[in-house]
């Protein structure tokens, strides 16, 4: 897979949750990673993945820049997990 984020919705994201996009490429290595389509937004569909990473449930917002292709990732915004959005990961696989 190859990712690709804008620089300063990174830096945004990084004083607003304290976590960087690169991180979003180990929500995707989770092997129970969770992927729900989310919203049609800015001309473009918008997915939630969620997964595990380093005991934290992290869920991604994220875009697929050309479709039919899902091995290229646009990341949009990475935060923890609500306790809502866990618990839906942990029991139901969260889509």
């Amino acid at each position: 897979m190859r990712f690709a984020w804008h620089p300063i919705k990174e830096n945004a994201n990084r004083r607003q949750h304290r976590l960087g996009f690169g991180l979003s490429r180990n929500v995707f290595d989770d092997p129970l990673v969770a992927i729900a389509y989310e919203s049609f937004g800015n001309g473009e569909h918008r997915y939630h993945a969620i997964g595990m990473v380093g005991g934290k449930c992290l869920p991604v917002v994220h875009t697929y820049p050309d479709p039919g292709d899902e091995s290229r990732i646009r990341v949009i915004g990475l935060r923890e997990a609500t306790s809502n959005e866990r618990r839906r990961y942990e029991d139901e696989g969260f889509g």
